[in-house]
């Protein structure tokens, strides 16, 4: 009688309702998607940095089931720290991806494992971003503008974009580069090769001119593999002198005469020898200053420039100079010369001479024709103008 009385109480609707109450203690029940979980992401920057300092833009999760099922969450802000998602119960694995600016996935954190039941929150432990998965090496770097925020001081310098460029162990050839807006005051240079490097951030003007930058170069630092190398405080970019208005410069471009690339012809850099009015060689191909990218589009500023006074050249080079910018140019006339190198056999293959003439003092003369090369030999001794 007494079994048959607790039986009853059991099964009343009464009992039932307080049991139903007591077991929304346990978890936070959501009576509209009680056939369904929601599970509240969470994730946080690598190591000793925000999402700003990393580089971070935006992060991508994805759920994945036992089941198979994925559930893929894109261009998350990453700065927010966690999403919530509303899933099928069950038991899942999750990924968080952290993306540059141009959508490249440069760290990833997990996979962790987690259980989701119907009709409550789970809040999943937080996943803490690391290594790429790609096994591409990135740089991130931010900036301010003379000792204030980018944010504000690029627009009142009128200060454009600013390139960040990872320049290889010479400190002279650039082994990946981003160009950004000033003002967003950090970047990430993605696929990278790892190695000891530099980095060169240069603030530009609408109208190209680079106006500030961080001076010297920073490095060496060394780019690990897989990873993202970013930096504890911001580089502080400051004005760069520009050349006096008296200066006499001219500056060129060159081709091959048989319509080849440097790619084509196996060819990294050049040699440039210089000569002064009077026929002396100013400019040797033995000097520091005169090896030179072929493909000079992808030079940085101090690699466009030769100064005929300094190997340390404060000359910036306008925004109408061709690739390369010879500067403090002595005398009425200038006679040129450049030389290829078989990036194999060091030998000198290709080469041509100019002599430009009628320099007018304290103006620059951009050459229209560019300068042919022309396979060494005969007339053509690659030597000299």
């Amino acid at each position: 009688m007494i079994f048959a009385r607790f039986l009853s109480l059991m099964l009343s609707p009464r009992f039932l309702t307080v049991l139903a109450l007591g077991a929304t203690a346990t978890g936070c029940f959501d009576s509209t998607t009680s056939n369904r979980a929601v599970v509240t992401v969470r994730w946080a920057a690598p190591v000793g940095n925000t999402c700003g300092t990393a580089g971070i833009a935006s992060v991508h999760v994805r759920l994945t089931s036992l089941s198979g099922i994925n559930t893929d969450l894109s261009g998350l802000v990453c700065d927010s720290y966690s999403q919530s998602v509303s899933v099928p119960g069950g038991t899942y694995s999750i990924t968080v991806d952290g993306l540059d600016g141009t959508n490249q996935v440069i760290t990833t954190g997990g996979p962790i494992t987690v259980n989701a039941p119907n009709g409550l929150t789970t809040l999943a432990p937080i996943v803490t971003l690391g290594a790429s998965t790609g096994g591409a090496s990135a740089v991130a770097a931010a900036w301010t503008i003379a000792g204030q925020p980018a944010s504000s001081a690029c627009g009142a310098l009128g200060l454009s974009t600013v390139k960040v460029l990872v320049l290889d162990k010479d400190k002279k050839t650039p082994i990946g580069s981003v160009t950004v807006a000033c003002s967003a005051g950090q970047a990430v240079v993605s696929n990278l090769s790892p190695g000891s490097s530099y980095l060169e951030i240069d603030a530009m003007d609408a109208s190209g001119a680079i106006v500030y930058g961080n001076n010297p170069v920073y490095g060496p630092f060394n780019i690990q593999s897989g990873v993202t190398t970013s930096f504890q405080t911001a580089f502080d970019l400051v004005p760069l002198s520009t050349q006096p208005a008296a200066n006499t410069a001219v500056s060129l471009d060159w081709i091959f005469a048989d319509n080849g690339t440097c790619a084509s012809h196996n060819v990294d850099n050049v040699l440039v020898q210089v000569e002064d009015a009077n026929g002396q060689i100013v400019v040797a191909m033995t000097d520091p200053d005169a090896s030179k990218p072929c493909n000079m589009a992808a030079g940085t500023t101090k690699q466009r420039v030769i100064d005929m006074k300094s190997v340390n050249s404060t000359c910036i080079p306008p925004v109408d100079a061709k690739s390369l910018y010879i500067c403090n140019i002595t005398g009425t006339s200038v006679g040129l010369h450049v030389t290829t190198v078989d990036k194999q056999t060091g030998q000198h293959l290709y080469g041509g001479s100019m002599q430009v003439k009628q320099l007018v003092a304290g103006t620059h003369t951009a050459i229209q024709t560019p300068l042919s090369l022309s396979a060494c030999g005969g007339a053509n001794t690659c030597s000299h103008p």
